[in-house]
């Protein structure tokens, strides 16, 4: 992934809006000059949505689940942010030989921004 990417693997979904994802492997993946490498965000709101009253939840609520992340590596500036619903937490997710380079103290590859609820990771 080429530089300017701000999170290359992401899955973006909204309480109303629902639907899976699931079964989805990235393998064999070199990130360069990215914001962060993972945005999982099931309470994702764009600036439209934001001023707009929110919509009751979809039935079912968004899933993610069962997401491989192998052999990903480079020099993202975080590991990102991985959201799920309290009622929905992302599950399943296997990482494998994920990995930085040595970066500024002022970046943390290594560290999520946040992590919640999430269940199943290994």
């Amino acid at each position: 992934m080429d530089s300017g990417n701000s999170s290359p693997i992401r899955f973006k979904s909204a309480p109303s809006r629902g639907g899976v994802v699931e079964n989805i492997t990235y393998r064999n993946l070199m990130l360069h000059e990215t914001r962060q490498a993972i945005s999982m965000e099931a309470d994702w709101k764009s600036r439209a949505m934001a001023r707009q009253p929110t919509p009751p939840p979809a039935n079912p609520l968004p899933v993610f689940r069962n997401v491989k992340i192998i052999n990903v590596s480079g020099d993202a500036q975080s590991v990102g942010v991985i959201n799920g619903l309290a009622d929905s937490p992302v599950e399943a997710l296997h990482s494998r030989t994920a990995r930085s380079p040595p970066t500024p103290a002022s970046a943390s590859p290594t560290r999520a921004t946040s992590i919640s609820p999430a269940s199943r990771w290994t």
